[in-house]
């Protein structure tokens, strides 16, 4: 009878530890309100990804080196935004094929423009569709720009 009183006292245990040690926050992720926007289909190796934002500032999201947006190689993302705005973090998933978490952190840098380092994972498919999941946000809220984007191997 203590086996399962144990038992039982360990699975409770576990998932609570399991409900409070998932979805934790990233950098700029607080309890601000949030929105989504509808997700933009983008091509970053012909142009810089852009998204309007509900106040009328605009979001551009440049993947750079244009000409070798690949897995498995150094890439950048490079943020400029008009407004007060700021990114945060950007979240890569796979929409054909899970691909894992993979969530890369923005530096601010000079004049609006915000970079962050990343690579991809490499995936058996030839073409891979993703999901970039950029977040920006100022003081007072956070904006979730979901960019659908294609990727040759």
């Amino acid at each position: 009878m203590k086996q399962i009183a144990l038992i039982i006292v360990l699975f409770a245990a576990a998932l609570l530890a399991g409900r409070f040690l998932t979805d934790t926050p990233a950098p700029g992720d607080t309890a601000l309100p949030s929105v989504t926007l509808e997700p933009i289909a983008c091509e970053p190796s012909l142009q810089a990804c852009m998204a309007e934002l509900p106040d009328g500032s605009q979001v551009q999201m440049q993947i750079l080196p244009k000409d070798a947006i690949k897995p498995m190689k150094p890439l950048q993302a490079e943020v400029t935004a008009t407004g007060k705005w700021h990114a945060t973090t950007l979240e890569a998933t796979g929409i054909n094929m899970n691909m894992g978490f993979n969530r890369f952190n923005f530096k601010p840098g000079d004049e609006q423009v915000d970079h962050a380092d990343f690579m991809l994972p490499i995936c058996t498919l030839k073409r891979m569709q993703w999901e970039f999941l950029l977040k920006i946000s100022d003081e007072n809220s956070l904006i979730h720009i979901p960019f659908h984007i294609e990727i040759e191997s």
